[in-house]
This record gives C-alpha cells, structure tokens and sequence, in this order.
C-alpha cells in the first residue's frame, strides 16, 4: 500500500464504527455516572475522568506504537478544540436561547497557568538537573507527577465552591431505590469496560493512519475525534448548570495535559517496564503553552464575558492553531 486510499473497505468501515461507539459509549457512560448523583464534584472532577478517557487511552497506543507527535498533538488539541470551538459555540448556543451574554468564572484559570508551567518543568526536565533540557516526557516519576498534578489541580475549584461559596460538593439525588442505584452501577461499569476497549481499537486504527500522514495530522484528527464526548455531555447540562457544563470543560482541559501525557509514560513502565518518552520540539512545546496562556488571556481580558468579540476571537485562533498543528 502507498497511500491512505489504498487500505481496504474493511478498514474504514471498523474506523467509523469504532468512532460511533466510542461517541455513543462516552455518552452514556458520562450519563450513568451523572443519574448516580449530582453537584460539583461528578462535573468538575468525576465525569472529566471519563469523558477523557478515549483522548488518554488513544495516548498510551500513540506512545507505546512510538508515534510522540501524533500523542503530544492528540493531547494538546484536544484542548485547542474543547477552548476555542466548544466554548465559543456554547457562548453563542447561550446568546440565542437566553437571550444573554454568557459570563464565567474566572478564577479556575490559575489552574491553567499552573498546568503549562508543570508542563514546562517536564519537558525541560528542569526538576531533576537545571543544565540538562532532555525536550521529552519520559520516566515514572515525570508520569505519576503529572497524573497526581491532574488529581490536585482538579480538586482545587472544588475547595472554592465549599469555603467561598458555602455549596454542597454533592447534592442528593432524586430518591431511588436500591435495585435502581445497583442497575445504574452495573450499567457504569459495564460501559466503562466497553469504552475502554473501544477507544484501545480506535486508536489502533488511527495509529495505522501515520504510516501514511504527518504525525501531527494524525495527532490533530485523533483529538478532534476523541473529544467530541466532552462537548456532548457538556452539552447536555448547559441548560441545566452552565457553571457545571463549563466547569466540565475546564477539567478535560487539564485532564489533556497531565493525566493524557503522564500515564503513557508511567503505566508502560510500571506494569511491563517498557520505557516510552514523548519528545516534545521547542515549537510543539509552545503550540502547547500557547494554546493554554492566550486562553487565560482572552478571558481576563473581558473579564469571564464571552460576547461577539470572544467568540470571533476564539473560533479564528481555533482555525489559525488547526492550521499551524498540520502544517508543521
């Protein structure tokens, strides 16, 4: 084969059922875990965990098949489109129905500053010696930090809804009885079993795509793909909670750049000890800085205020950082 048109039918056709139930799968699955109760820890903590799972388990297949653009880039941007085209569209699914400018906190950012620096001190492995700049993620140490980072930075907004705000982390659910919360936690485990097998098989499927495309388009085409499931659910609440849709959003946000980046590395090691390193170039690494600190900009800028001119702003960088990362 010497082309990406020449692999056979049947090859596209497990591509898009893979696809379909990898969406259909998050959906429901991100569903059973919200009906087993409600309030800001299942949208900001809880529910990112899997609605981030196909992005996550698509990096370990990406990184172990030795493919660490199309990881850092499937990671990566899944963010840019979780920002600058999740975001924006909600600003303007608010705009219509509401009638009103939809406005955010803007506290959580903090969080996404302090993601890029961690980030940064990885990839340069600045920690471990301050002359050495090793341009990768590798190790059980950088993995683990990286994933413990995501279970803290997580749980900080949290603390700002139970000391600033007085708010129930989580708030009763409608009665149900006993063999109703058993059914729904069968329903989760089952669905989060299939979800994880399906996102393995996706990915496997993609990864053969970059025996025939640039690494950072396979990359692009994989997180645009797999983070669908974070708009959906999202979706389905904002009319709801727009704090929790947004808030939701917010931890995928993170999810991508620890957790996403640190278990590829960590869990080869730990479970098979494999070594596997995702080398990060000086201008992937600031793709990947960029996307976060412009974000956090745009939004202090108009003060947590996504009006006309966020949105244009937002969905032009969406197009400009598409373009960058597949033409690198």
């Amino acid at each position: 084969m010497s082309s990406i048109f020449d692999l056979p039918t049947m090859f596209w056709v497990e591509f898009y059922s893979t696809l379909v139930a990898l969406w259909l799968l998050s959906s429901s699955t991100a569903s059973f875990a919200y009906r087993l109760g409600m309030g800001r820890f299942f949208s900001w903590f809880l529910i990112a965990w899997i609605t981030t799972a196909p992005e996550t388990i698509s990096c370990i297949v990406y990184a172990t098949r030795g493919l660490p653009t199309t990881t850092l880039f499937n990671a990566v941007y899944s963010a840019v489109f979780d920002l600058y085209l999740v975001i924006p569209l909600f600003a303007i699914y608010w705009r219509l129905g509401k009638g009103e400018t939809l406005i955010v906190n803007t506290y959580p950012f903090t969080w996404f500053l302090a993601t890029a620096l961690l980030l940064t001190l990885c990839v340069l492995d600045l920690p471990g010696n301050p002359l050495s700049l090793d341009w990768c993620i590798d190790g059980v140490f950088e993995g683990l930090m990286l994933t413990i980072a995501c279970i803290v930075i997580t749980s900080m907004p949290l603390a700002y809804y139970v000391k600033v705000r007085g708010e129930k982390l989580i708030k009763k659910p409608k009665e149900k009885s006993p063999g109703e919360v058993v059914t729904d936690l069968l329903s989760l485990m089952s669905s989060l079993l299939a979800l994880g097998f399906t996102s393995w098989q996706f990915a496997e499927r993609v990864s053969i795509l970059a025996m025939f495309l640039p690494q950072n388009v396979v990359g692009v085409l994989s997180a645009y793909l797999t983070s669908l499931p974070d708009a959906i659910y999202a979706s389905t609440i904002i009319h709801e909670d727009p704090e929790d849709s947004i808030g939701e959003v917010w931890s995928c946000v993170i999810h991508d750049y620890t957790e996403s980046l640190g278990l590829p590395v960590a869990i080869p090691k730990v479970l098979f000890g494999t070594s596997v390193a995702i080398a990060i170039a000086p201008t992937e690494l600031a793709i990947a800085l960029t996307t976060l600190i412009l974000f956090t900009a745009m939004i202090h800028a108009t003060k947590g205020t996504l009006n006309k001119t966020f949105v244009t702003t937002s969905i032009s960088t969406f197009i400009a950082l598409t373009i960058l990362g597949t033409t690198l």
